[in-house]
């Protein structure tokens, strides 16, 4: 369970706009709270951040069963807060924390509640005071927030909410590149599954915590990677021997050889296809420099049937032993296919955090390119290209459903297919051309509505102000005429706006030629 942003400066801001850490959403900004986006690197879906938040929030334990367990221990130190959250579980007994600050004057209750206790007599509005304070405010909110989703409801209630996210999972698993790890989380989620309705009434962190449990997660576990090892050497083992039989080259050369390419193609990238990728360069140098080329391909053959990494859903049940947080238990499993915020230029080669300089992406995918300049990485990646243009289409799709509300994401889909060129030097070209028109035609009819708005404001306003100016000034007439000036006034600043983006959407011209298929 999140706890809502207790931003004191600004305004309420409420639990259903918070992600897994807590913080407000920034939808449009990083192209991410679109559902089942394609992921550039993998092509699997994208889960929405928002939904496991919304799963985590129907599943919390009611605030009043925290209470009496103990678990808000940073507000107890508070008696103030400890109460106001009292009175707030006797008055809900079946809601959780999130469901009763989704309302503004609960929260507000809440806040001061915070500030009278911090410093009772202190003058908050005074911006010197509140940065002193302001440091104890976090501390105490960051403490009720970690509290409020140690523990969920028991492991049957949790397993049917999240089973939702199984399917997304299995998608991933058919497009993505290297199945390991998407295996091994699968067959854990599974097993979840499988203990809790074994387990109904206890927690996922109890079921997997007792003592049976660990010691068979434990054994399974060294026992697969046990057989891997196995494996491994056998297969660089066969490959030692076949270039040992074909090659007039020393045997202790041989041994070093087959050490690095182990160390190469199983531990020197987190991405397993640049292990791979360099992997079979250093093999092509060496059989090069060896004039054996001819044993390029069946080394290859044998390269193939070595798994990329020891991931099984043994080891991703025993990473959970010993923790307490329900959250983080499932968390493990989902939270690497969840949206991220993909940098076409990585912020550390100088990248900027702007709008066409970011994808959406898987959070694992997203790690495990890193910094990887994409003209490189699509050598590695061949489909990665045609993934783009799916995503750059699908996120075109739901902007000109207007599911993006800023006038600015108009024109996301072209900014964003531009820097593709110029970063890649015109190896990605998506072709957005169809959405350009499109969004031209529709840009053109906001423009007309707002002009016929406009003058029919105007037209509303100019008569109240005749009506005073006239001698017939009301306090009801006074406040129409002000109340249609404010919004004659937004309508003006969102009519520029308009016919800004419409503009910048004429002026946009493709600088090369669109290769997408």
């Amino acid at each position: 369970m999140i706890f809502p942003v207790m931003n004191f400066n600004n305004s309420f801001i409420p639990a259903s706009q918070v992600n897994f850490e807590g913080r407000k959403f920034i939808p449009a900004k990083e192209i991410k709270n679109l559902h089942m986006l394609t992921c550039p690197r993998c092509g699997g879906p994208i889960i929405e951040p928002q939904l496991p938040v919304e799963a985590y929030r129907s599943i919390s334990r009611p605030l009043r069963i925290m209470l009496k367990k103990g678990f808000l221990d940073e507000s107890k130190k508070r008696p103030e807060i400890w109460a106001v959250l009292n009175k707030f579980a006797e008055e809900t007994p079946n809601s959780s924390l999130d469901k009763i600050l989704e309302n503004e004057e609960k929260h507000t209750i809440l806040r001061r509640a915070i500030e009278k206790s911090i410093a009772p007599d202190a003058d908050l509005n005074d911006a010197e005071v509140y940065k002193s304070y302001n440091y104890i405010f976090d501390k105490i909110e960051n403490g009720i927030r970690k509290s409020s989703r140690r523990e969920l409801r028991s492991s049957g209630v949790v397993m049917r909410k999240l089973k939702q996210f199984l399917p997304y999972l299995k998608e991933i698993e058919q497009k993505e590149p290297f199945k390991n790890q998407i295996r091994a989380k699968i067959g854990a989620f599974e097993e979840l599954i499988y203990y809790s309705n074994k387990y109904p009434n206890k927690t996922l962190s109890e079921i997997i915590n007792m003592p049976g449990h660990v010691k068979f997660f434990t054994s399974m576990k060294e026992g697969l990677e046990k057989d891997f090892r196995h494996k491994k050497s056998l297969y660089f083992t066969e490959i030692q021997e076949l270039l040992k039989n074909n090659l007039d080259c020393p045997e202790e050369e041989l041994s070093k050889f087959r050490n690095k390419l182990v160390y190469v193609f199983l531990g020197s990238d987190e991405d397993p296809g640049f292990r791979k990728y360099n992997a079979l360069n250093l093999v092509r140098v060496f059989l090069e420099r060896k004039h054996g080329e001819e044993l390029y391909e069946q080394v290859e053959k044998i390269l193939e049937k070595v798994p990329e990494a020891n991931y099984n859903k043994y080891t991703e049940l025993c990473h959970c032993i010993g923790e307490t947080n329900d959250a983080k238990i499932v968390d493990s499993i989902i939270k690497p296919y969840v949206g991220s915020s993909e940098h076409l230029t990585a912020l550390s080669s100088g990248g900027e955090d702007k709008r066409d300089n970011i994808m959406s992406m898987h959070k694992d995918c997203n790690e495990r390119r890193s910094n990887k300049p994409y003209t490189k990485y699509i050598q590695i990646y061949p489909e990665v290209p045609n993934n783009i243009y799916k995503q750059i289409r699908e996120v075109s799709e739901q902007v000109y459903k207007d599911r993006m509300i800023s006038y600015v994401y108009n024109l996301y889909p072209l900014y964003v297919s531009n820097e593709l060129r110029r970063i890649t030097h015109g190896l990605i070209t998506p072709n957005v051309e169809e959405y350009r028109l499109k969004a031209m035609k529709k840009s053109l009819a906001r423009i007309r509505a707002n002009e016929a708005k406009i003058r029919q404001i105007s037209i509303q306003r100019d008569k109240a102000l005749v009506e005073i100016v006239k001698g017939n000034d009301t306090p009801e007439l006074r406040e129409q005429a002000e109340v249609l000036s404010k919004e004659l006034r937004e309508t003006i600043y969102k009519q520029e706006n308009e016919r800004s983006v419409y503009a910048r959407l004429r002026k946009f011209s493709m600088e090369w030629s669109p290769t997408e298929s």
